[in-house]
C-alpha cells in the first residue's frame, strides 16, 4: 500500500513535471515566434529606412547634378554673351570705319564736283562776257 502511494505520488510528480515541461516548451516556442516576428519587423523597418536614405541620397545627387549643369550652362551663356558683345563691338567699329571712309570719299567727291561746278561757272561767265 505504501509502495502504491509512493508510485502514485511519483506518477503525479512525473505527470506534473511533464506538464510543466510541455508548458515550458510551449512558452519557449511562443517566445521564439515572438522574437522571430520582432526580428522580421526590425529587418523590415531597417530596409525601409535604408531605402528612404538611398532615395534621399539619390535626390541630393540629382540636385547637385542639376546645379552643376546649371552652372555650366550659365558659364557657357556668359562666354557666348561676351563673345557676341565683342563681335558686336567689332562690327560697330568696322561699320564706323566704313562710314568714315564713305563720308571721306563723298566729301572728296563733293569737293571735286564743287571745283568742277565753279570752273564751269567761270567758263560760262567768260563766255557770257
Amino acid at each position: 500500500l505504501r509502495m502504491s502511494k509512493k508510485i502514485a505520488q511519483l506518477t503525479k510528480v512525473i505527470y506534473h513535471l511533464n506538464n510543466r515541461n510541455e508548458d515550458h516548451e510551449m512558452d519557449l516556442q511562443e517566445m521564439a515566434e515572438q522574437y522571430e516576428a520582432e526580428i522580421e519587423q526590425i529587418l523590415k523597418d531597417t530596409a525601409d529606412k535604408v531605402n528612404f536614405f538611398k532615395n534621399q541620397l539619390e535626390a541630393a545627387r540629382d540636385e547637385k547634378r542639376i546645379q552643376e549643369i546649371s552652372k555650366q550652362l550659365e558659364a557657357k551663356y556668359e562666354d557666348e554673351k561676351r563673345r557676341c558683345l565683342m563681335e558686336l563691338e567689332a562690327v560697330r567699329k568696322r561699320s564706323s570705319e566704313k562710314e568714315a571712309a564713305i563720308q571721306k570719299a563723298a566729301t572728296k567727291q563733293i569737293d571735286t564736283l564743287t571745283v568742277q561746278v565753279d570752273q564751269l561757272q567761270e567758263q560760262l561767265q567768260r563766255r557770257i562776257k
